[in-house]
């Protein structure tokens, strides 16, 4: 827009994320200023922060991740988790965990290391110093465990449970062969995509160890989680084995196999999971159709949160 004595004016826009923006004033079109973000009373100084890492590292942050993520829900999964978007508008949705201080080392250490497709995928870290949970990661969403799967009422098919459990022994494998062990598997921390793709959570405590011992109750663990599956209950005296009369040779013989302590290597060649030449019979996209039907039978426990 030009003055009367020939002179440009310049408008300055506000923007939470960028600060002042210039740009020219329109006489038909004003421009709008961007909603302000909500901050609290009191703020915080930055010196209340520190990153893990340099602040070039993609793995650290020196702010309150609240700067860069807002919240309106909260997630039961693996443990509970806040949904969040960012505020820059970018695409995604992702989860953020909190931890306290005092496991902050070790979870940061196995988020920067571990990478694997069937591992839940780690974005970045913040770290305070005034709270009790001085640790957050943040990762990708996935809306399901099989906890949710299994409250569903539709049991697995023997394709449906084959994908399940090759992605599951996926995982194991690789934390195997980096000489950690997960320590903790379970329905609750397996948590699926509606894509049908699988992704342990949890990892983030996984233990050093050299031996068997330790990988072999990451494989019984696998085993009690196809049980809960196909029986739509949790086996109470420690046993793996098969109620289920209509399953088939194969899916039985898997069972057995996971009993008598094959490594998850031996285990993804089983008839079960893979054919004679050795390529997989199963793929994240057999689960598609039970996770969809997961979506609308089975009650996920949250909690609405006001954006912060």
């Amino acid at each position: 827009m030009a003055s009367s004595n020939g002179k440009r004016i310049t408008q300055f826009v506000i923007s939470p994320e960028r600060g002042f923006r210039p740009g020219p004033a329109s006489d038909d079109k004003p421009r709008v200023p961007a909603p302000a973000v909500t901050r609290p009373t009191k703020r915080r100084s930055s010196q209340g922060y520190s990153a893990y890492a340099v602040k070039k590292s993609p793995f650290g942050r020196d702010q309150n991740p609240w700067d860069f993520y807002e919240t309106t829900m909260e997630v039961r999964l693996d443990m509970w988790v806040k949904k969040t978007r960012r505020r820059d508008g970018k695409d995604g949705v992702f989860a953020i965990r909190a931890f306290s201080q005092k496991d902050s080392g070790l979870i940061l250490k196995r988020c920067k290391s571990l990478a694997h497709s069937h591992l839940v995928h780690f974005h970045e870290a913040f770290q305070t110093e005034n709270t009790e949970q001085n640790l957050y990661i943040v990762t990708e969403y996935l809306p399901f465990c099989l906890d949710h799967l299994v409250a569903c009422g539709e049991i697995p098919s023997d394709g449906e449970l084959a994908s399940i459990m090759g992605q599951i022994l996926d995982a194991l494998s690789y934390l195997h062969s980096q000489s950690l062990s997960h320590g903790s598997l379970k329905c609750s921390n397996t948590l699926v995509a509606f894509d049908g793709v699988v992704k342990i959570a949890g990892y983030w405590n996984c233990e050093d160890y050299h031996g068997s011992s330790k990988h072999m109750q990451d494989i019984k663990a696998a085993g009690f989680i196809m049980m809960q599956l196909m029986h739509d209950h949790q086996a109470m005296d420690g046993n793996i084995r098969v109620v289920d009369s209509q399953r088939s040779v194969e899916a039985v013989g898997f069972l057995a196999d996971i009993e008598s302590g094959l490594s998850a290597g031996e285990l993804l060649k089983h008839e079960f999971l893979a054919y004679r030449d050795g390529k997989p019979k199963w793929n994240p996209g057999q689960l598609s159709g039970l996770v969809y039907t997961t979506a609308y039978s089975s009650q996920v426990c949250y909690k609405r949160q006001k954006r912060l």
